[in-house]
This record gives structure tokens, sequence and C-alpha cells, in this order.
């Protein structure tokens, strides 16, 4: 079982947790073979799962069996004995060889037999086999097969139990926007055939799955659906665990990533009483309970009952042999040690945090690494080995990068899912325009009037527009030159993808197309060049490492182009977010201007706090230059930037510039 809200590791019990509860309805009896009572009381054995505890004579007697109903030539037989077989290892979650050897080669061998519902079974069982090992490739193998068998068989919901298991098996191969286009076909088939209970189970599954993709508004919206279908199904009861399930990771979701505290405690509490109010709940189920206790108190910062909640938790891992998967451990330990710290102000076993970095890191979650470096962040800063806790600051920064990345591809998928929305709405719309040509006197008169309700708009504007030209005129040059700012740099931006990245990856796909080796190192520079791109545009580092650091990465960067600048920054009275990328700019734009127009080789960055004030100084050994006449120029567009900058953060600006070189005061309020 899986149910920790780490989203890159794929539990292969939960990944085809849809197909099992769908599979349910589709077990009627159309399409099978009628076999006579003892044949019927024989192959039920097999289905027993007491039966296969003693293994050894359940494949003796498997073997048998199939042997004589192959000799006689009694091939149907021999289908619903394998039938019965994979029945009971599915429902068990069971991988066994032996099995998934004779039904191959009875499919492979023994294709006498009309298609029929076995036909399409024993294929779809194999995929789940290979499902419950881990194979994503074979799982997808057989799961077409089955559903190659389905096309001629006919069955709507046996479509519904293979897209969904094919969804999964590409899961396993890390191939998530392919899974969820598998999903989206089981929805449809669900819809079309109103199956209330089917639908909820699959917004859960691809609540998940947009969770994967870190697309996350989608996410929420099939979380919210799957509640609503639940609830219309009035089936909570029936699929209880499911229910709970997708509540219970969906609150772990929002508690991992540290939104919204209002809104998960809501959510806490609603799960929290559903459970206390629900009666004979299986160990799982009261497991999520004890969680879901443990995150509520972790919220209301009364640690030590949080801690007693995440051990029970733990504990129940520990000790249950029914769940074999606890991929959800680590995070558990995580959250322990984390309360753990909260509680003591100190970490015991630093170690067993690598450990589970180390683990973490071949799933590639790096939402969950970056959580443990802060943690061990703050424990080295707690024992002032300042050396180390740079040291994980930076992994910390660093696994954010990549969590960031994820963000934004899940926000290029959340617009592809958005222009595929769009097209299908389009062909709606033509689809009636034989209904708007019967209503074309109305859309003209509609027209009209939304004509004259322009003109009038357009005429208010006018007026509008020319009461506010004066106080737009004195803004107009200053405004123009950004604009005219905002170009150069969109076109340097553009030629550095073109020349760079562009060209780069043109190369890749050249030795890809011709089969040529492609050079770890070839990649690593076009992720560093848009690395560059990105710094660029943005300064990431203010907000991930501290306004600190992010000048003195500055001072670096343009000591690297060619200004020798060093920083002395007593940095005590912070001013928020927003104060401080402004500041941050003027560093930047002074520096900047320092170093193309200024004939300097040195400057300096002094920050001081005194009193209520922070001083910023920025001097440089430059050649200096009028004060007056640049700030009076409309082509200043570095000073004038500066002056507006300092404007915005209601500091005040003194410019002293001689042949000597050229000093920048600035005074900046605190409060």
């Amino acid at each position: 079982m899986k149910e920790r809200f780490s989203f890159e590791i794929v539990n292969k019990k939960l990944l085809f947790l849809v197909a099992l509860a769908l599979f349910v309805f589709s077990c009627n009896k159309e399409g099978v073979p009628d076999f006579d009572e003892q044949t019927d009381q024989e192959l039920s054995w097999f289905e027993d799962y007491e039966n296969y505890t003693d293994i050894v004579a359940y494949h003796q007697k498997l073997l048998t069996t199939y042997n004589a109903f192959i000799d006689a030539k009694e091939y149907e037989k021999a289908q619903g004995l394998l039938n019965s077989n994979q029945s009971m290892l599915y429902n068990n979650y069971l991988f066994d060889s032996l099995s998934i050897s004779l039904t191959i080669s009875f499919l492979e061998n023994h294709n006498q037999i009309e298609t029929n519902k076995l036909s399409v079974k024993l294929p779809y069982f194999l995929g789940n086999q290979y499902l419950d090992a881990g194979n994503g490739q074979k799982t997808i193998y057989w799961a077409k097969k089955a559903l190659e068998f389905n096309q001629e068989f006919g069955s709507g919901q046996m479509d519904v139990d293979i897209y969904n298991l094919l969804g999964a098996g590409h899961v396993l191969i890390n191939e998530y926007k392919q899974a969820v286009k598998y999903f989206m076909k089981a929805l449809t088939i669900a819809e079309s055939e109103n199956d209330v209970v089917g639908m909820a189970l699959i917004h859960s599954n691809m609540f998940k799955h947009y969770n994967i993709l870190h697309a996350f508004n989608e996410a929420e919206k099939s979380y919210l659906k799957s509640l609503e279908l639940f609830q219309k199904a009035g089936s909570k009861n029936e699929f209880e665990y499911e229910y709970f399930f997708t509540k219970h990771l969906y609150v772990s979701q929002l508690y991992e990533f540290k939104r919204d505290s209002s809104k998960i405690l809501k959510v806490l509490d609603t799960l929290i009483f559903e459970i206390e109010q629900a009666t004979e709940l299986p160990e799982l189920i009261l497991n999520f309970y004890d969680h879901a206790k443990s995150m509520k108190f972790a919220l209301l910062h009364e640690y030590d009952s949080a801690y007693h909640y995440i051990e029970k938790t733990i504990s129940f891992y520990n000790l249950s042999s029914e769940y074999e998967e606890r991929n959800y451990l680590a995070s558990y330990e995580m959250e322990e040690i984390e309360l753990q710290f909260q509680r003591m102000g100190s970490i015991e076993d630093e170690q067993k945090l690598l450990k589970l970095v180390d683990a973490e890191s071949e799933n590639k979650d790096f939402n969950f690494i970056s959580g443990v470096y802060n943690l061990l962040y703050r424990n080295a800063l707690q024992e002032k080995d300042y050396a180390e806790a740079l040291n994980f600051r930076n992994k910390e920064i660093e696994a954010r990068d990549s969590v960031l990345a994820r963000n934004m591809d899940g926000q290029l998928f959340e617009l592809e899912i958005k222009y595929e929305t769009e097209k299908k709405e389009a062909e709606l719309v033509k689809q009636r325009q034989v209904i708007l040509q019967n209503n074309l006197i109305i859309t003209i008169l509609a027209l009209s009037l939304a004509f004259i309700i322009t003109v009038f708009f357009i005429v208010s504007q006018i007026k509008k527009r020319r009461r506010a030209q004066a106080d737009m005129q004195r803004q107009q040059d200053f405004t123009s030159q950004l604009f005219l700012n905002t170009e150069e740099e969109r076109s340097r931006i553009a030629n550095e993808l073109h020349d760079g990245v562009n060209h780069q990856l043109l190369t890749i796909k050249n030795n890809i197309a011709t089969d040529k080796k492609i050079q770890a190192e070839d990649i690593g520079e076009v992720i560093e060049e848009v690395r560059n791109i990105s710094r660029n545009l943005h300064p990431s580092i203010l907000q991930t490492a501290g306004f600190e650091v992010a000048i003195n990465n500055l001072c670096d960067r343009v000591t690297e182009a060619g200004l020798f600048a060093t920083c002395e920054i007593d940095y005590l009275h912070k001013l928020s977010k927003n104060k401080e990328l402004q500041l941050y700019r003027i560093i930047q734009e002074a520096l900047n201007n320092t170093l193309k127009h200024g004939k300097a080789n040195a400057a300096k960055v002094i920050l001081t706090s005194q009193d209520n004030f922070l001083h910023l100084e920025i001097k440089d050994n430059g050649s200096g230059f009028d004060v007056d006449e640049q700030i009076n120029n409309s082509k200043s567009f570095g000073l004038q930037s500066i002056l507006q900058r300092a404007k915005a953060i209601m500091a005040k600006v003194n410019i002293q510039s001689s042949t000597k070189g050229t000093v920048i005061l600035i005074k900046i309020p605190v409060q």
C-alpha cells in the first residue's frame, strides 16, 4: 500500500487501484464459457487463496490439471483454469512466474477459442502481474493485447479497466503525460456509461498523477470532482479506502508543500471527524487518522502531541506484515525528525537524514530533499557550524531549483490541457452555427447594441485619456525608454536562446538522428545556459538565499565581467521582500553603469544599519560624469531607473561625481 504524498515515487498496488475497483463491475457472466458442475467446483479450488498457502502443492495441481485439459484438447476448460488462477493472484497482489509462463504459452499456442470475456481477462491479468512486479513495458504490452481482444468482444466497462492499466504502465516508466491521456480515455467511457463510481475512482487516480506532473490546478479540480462523485454515488462506505485515501493524500500534499494552513486545518478536521464517525475501519485507515492528528498538532505547534501520533504512524508500518510496501515511511521519518527538532532544538541522528536523502535522490523527490536539507541547515545554524550550514543551504537551493523546474513543466502541461479544451469548444461552436443562423435577427440587434455601447465607451475613454494626458506626459520619456530597454532585453534573450540554446539543442537533435553518442557535457551546457538566462531575468537567489547572499553574488558576477567589485554588508534592519528587490535592482543598475560607462577598474558596495535607516554607498574610481546634465537627459535611463526605484521605497538619493570617481549615497527608511 502506498499513501505517501511525495508524488515521484510510484507504488505498484496503488497504480492499479482504480482498475481493481472498476474490475468488480465488469465481472458478469457474459461471454464466459459454460462448464459442468464438477468442472466449476474443480476450478473454484484454484480461486481460494487458502489453497495457495502451500505453493508447491498448488503448483503441482495447477500443472497436472492444465496439462490434462490441453492433452484432451479441452481448451476452454484450460482457459477457465488459468482465469481462476490469475483471478486469485490478482485479488491478492501476487506475482507468480509459473502462472505467467502457463498463461503466455496458452495465449501464444492455443488461440482456437472464439474471442470471449476470458480472452480479454487473461492478458489483462498478465498486465496486472507485471504491474505488480514493476515492469512497465510488459504491463503496457499485455494491456494493449487485452485492448485488442476487447475491440472484438466489445465490453465498454472492460475498456475502462484496460485504459487504467495502460495509464498505470506508463506511470511505471515515468511517462506521466501519456498516462493521464489513458486515464482521460477511461473517464470518457465511464461518463458515457454514467458510471458514477468509476468516474470517482478515475478522478481520484488522475488527482495523484496530476500532482506527479506538478499540474496542481488540475489536481485540485480532480480531487474535488472525485469527492463530489463519491458523495453522489452514495458509495463512500463501499469504497471507504479509496475515499479516505484520496482525502488523506490531498491534505498530505498540502502539508508537504506548506500551503494555506487554515485550509489544511479545515480539511484535516473534516477527515478526522469522518474517520471518528465511521465504524469497523481497517487498520490502514486508522493509520490515516493517526497521521492526520500528527499534522494537525504540528500546525498548531503542539509538538509533543504531534510527535506521539507520528510515532504511532511509523510503528504501524514497522510492525504490520500485511502492507509490505513502505515507500511513505521515509516521509513519516522526516516528519518525526522535524518534530523532534521543534521539541528539542536539535537533531539526534543527522546521518539518518542523509540516508533519507540518498534513498529519495533515486526517486528524484526534490521537494522532500529540499526539506531535509533545510532541516539540516537549521540544525547546523543551531550548532553554529556555519560552514556546514552553508553547504546544506546550497544543496537546499539546488533541490528547490529542480522543484521550480518541475512546477514550470506542470504549468506548461496545464496550458496544453487548456489548449485542447479550447479546441474542443471551438468544434462545438462550429456545430452551433446552424442554430445561430436561425437567430440572425437577434444577433444583429445585439451587435448593434454592442456597437452603440462600444462607441459610448470609446468616447468616454478618449475624454478620460485627455484629462490624464498631462500626467502621462511627465512619465512619457521614462516610459518610452523603459519600453525600448525592455525590447532590447527581449532581443538579447532571444539572441542568446537562438545562438546558444537553440544551436546546442539542434546539435543534440542531429546527433540523435544520426545515432551519434550524446555527451553529458553537451546537455549540461544547455542546462547551464538556460539557468544563466533565468538568473539574468530574475534574481531567484534573493528569495532562496536572502538579500546579503544575493548582493555578494552580484558583486562576484560583476567581478567576473571585468570590474573588481567588493561588498561590506551590515544588514540588521530587514526590509520587505519588495523593497529588497528594488534595492537589489538599484545596486545592480549602479554596478552595470560603472561597468559599461564609468571607465573604472574597481567598485565597492557598503550597506550599514543605523537607527531606523539603512545607508547604502556605491562608489567607484572611474572618470565620473556631470550629475545635473545626466539627470536632465532623457536618455540616461540607468540613472533615471535608480531615482525612480529609490522613490518607490521612500529613499533619499545623493549622487556625487568627479574625475576621481562616483559615489551614490542612498538613505532608506526601515519602517
